[in-house]
């Protein structure tokens, strides 16, 4: 095998003809095979969606969807987040549209309709003064009973506040969770 460069290309392939022409009949049935390698391009189109990444995708995307006058769920804004921040930084933002993109959207309207409907849950119950509570006295055994019980009273007897101490939406955590520092007393569970 000889290596063929811009330079010795003529000279090669003319030595190879003639060789092949002092042949008989050679040149009838005179085939040449070049094997060509090429260099592999080593830049991948997909990165990786590191914790930097998915930070200056969020913002990307945030900003493509304000210039864009877009409306999108925050499931389907993590996930054009997401796939952008797999992106080369030099990429335009492309919001998808397929159908992990349009579950995330049905997940999205079933949740803002659960919370709504939890919502006006807390709202009928903090307007209610009397609720059925249902108790059973003596044994496991014994039949439930129907009791009606002031709900200002109970909050007062059990020094609870007169809200709701459930949130009705908690924000995800962003980042990881700070774990313990090293070589902490545990004073509190120590074996006497």
């Amino acid at each position: 095998y000889v290596k063929l460069t811009l330079l010795n290309y003529n000279d090669v392939v003319r030595q190879i003809w003639d060789n092949a022409s002092n042949v008989r009949n050679a040149q009838a049935s005179f085939t040449l095979l070049l094997f060509i390698y090429v260099e592999k391009d080593t830049s991948t189109a997909i990165r990786r969606a590191t914790a930097n990444n998915l930070v200056t995708a969020a913002t990307r995307v945030a900003e493509y969807i304000k210039d864009q006058s877009l409306l999108l769920d925050p499931l389907q804004t993590d996930y054009a987040t997401v796939v952008t921040a797999r992106l080369p930084p030099s990429a335009s933002v492309e919001i998808p549209s397929n159908a992990t993109m349009r579950q995330l959207g049905h997940i999205d309207l079933m949740s803002s309709r659960h919370a709504d409907e939890r919502r006006r849950e807390i709202n009928a119950q903090t307007t209610e003064t009397y609720r059925r509570v249902r108790v059973r006295f003596g044994t496991m055994a014994s039949a439930p009973v129907d009791c009606f019980l002031s709900v200002e009273d109970l909050r007062s007897i059990l020094g609870i506040p007169p809200f709701d101490l459930t949130p009705s939406f908690r924000e995800p955590i962003v980042g990881g969770v700070v774990g313990p520092s090293v070589n902490i007393e545990d004073i509190d569970h120590i074996n006497l």
